[in-house]
């Protein structure tokens, strides 16, 4: 007997959710704390846009809760949410891989699979807000996809690679002459001399919540600068700033690599193993034209390519 139950992402789902909610909700009742109670015209819209800013926020966890619902396959039945079961027989069409608008929402659209039935009922999934939506889709490719028995199975993790022995093709940018790269080290100097400038710093209790804004905002803006090596058989992805973390892929276990953007975010690579696991890594130094020549050698090795960004 199979069973498979997804998890909410910790992070993309409940601390994002919690942290906007809590925007929202703070400063409307900011607002509506601050206006007095006399009726005049100013005092009303100030009061409205803070009930407005409340509702929103509310708007927003009654959103994401529905459009992420609990999804569960037990035997021959796949149930969404509390109650809404369907029989996998039922299955006329299964998209995996495609951007899916988020609609009602401030996000725009996300990468996700969309669940056709026989009585035009069509269900939506997202990946980057569930944990393991990756193993529904294993389980309903191969059951509905390829009609055979489900197996469980994970690509294999790779930890290092010798680079030094092995011929790779980077494909990277200056952080230096890049948008993200240049507000990155203008912040670092803003802080660096707001340190040094500081009197008695070493006894300064203040010294050391700037040190630690410090660190956040370099993590912050490094984790928005990944690069990519194409090694023989391999795609690693590794940081400009970061040097000791990479992420290595064989790229056998490759099914889909996507180019990707959000609105003003930097572009991505997004990549989408054959157990369906997918991670999205942000590349704000690469140009177009290093985006293009990726995605020929990546074609060159027989890896597909969706290009939503050029």
């Amino acid at each position: 007997m199979t069973t498979i139950s997804t998890q909410r992402h910790l992070y993309r789902f409940y601390i994002i959710l919690t942290i906007t909610c809590a925007f929202f909700l703070f400063y409307g009742s900011t607002i509506l704390l601050s206006t007095n109670n006399e009726l005049v015209r100013r005092n009303w819209i100030r009061f409205l846009f803070g009930l407005g800013l409340i509702t929103y926020g509310l708007y927003q966890a009654f959103t994401y809760f529905k459009k992420t619902p609990s999804v569960t396959i037990k035997n021959d039945t796949i149930t969404f949410g509390d109650s809404e079961s369907f029989l996998i027989k039922d299955i006329t069409d299964i998209t995996f891989s495609t951007k899916i608008p988020f609609n009602k929402t401030y996000r725009n659209e996300l990468e996700g699979m969309i669940i056709q039935f026989e009585n035009g009922i069509e269900k939506v999934l997202y990946d980057d807000l569930y944990e393991n939506l990756w193993e529904i889709k294993s389980f309903l490719y191969q059951v509905v996809q390829q009609q055979q028995a489900y197996q469980a199975f994970e690509v294999n993790q790779y930890e290092s690679i010798d680079l030094t022995t092995t011929e790779t093709k980077v494909f990277d940018g200056n952080q230096f002459t890049s948008y993200r790269g240049i507000l990155l080290w203008f912040f670092v100097a803003y802080f660096v001399y707001t340190i040094s400038s500081m009197t008695n710093y070493s006894y300064s209790p203040s010294i050391v919540y700037i040190f630690l804004f410090l660190i956040a905002g370099i993590l912050f803006f490094s984790w928005m600068m990944n690069y990519i090596i194409i090694a023989n058989d391999y795609l690693v992805i590794k940081n400009h700033n970061i040097w000791f973390w990479q992420n290595i892929y064989a790229l056998k276990d490759i099914k889909e690599i996507v180019f990707e953007t959000a609105r003003k975010n930097p572009n991505a690579i997004r990549v989408i193993t054959k157990d369906f696991k997918s991670t999205s890594y942000k590349a704000s130094t690469l140009s177009d034209t290093t985006w293009l020549q990726l995605k020929e050698q990546l074609n060159i090795k027989g890896i597909e390519v969706r290009n939503e960004i050029i």
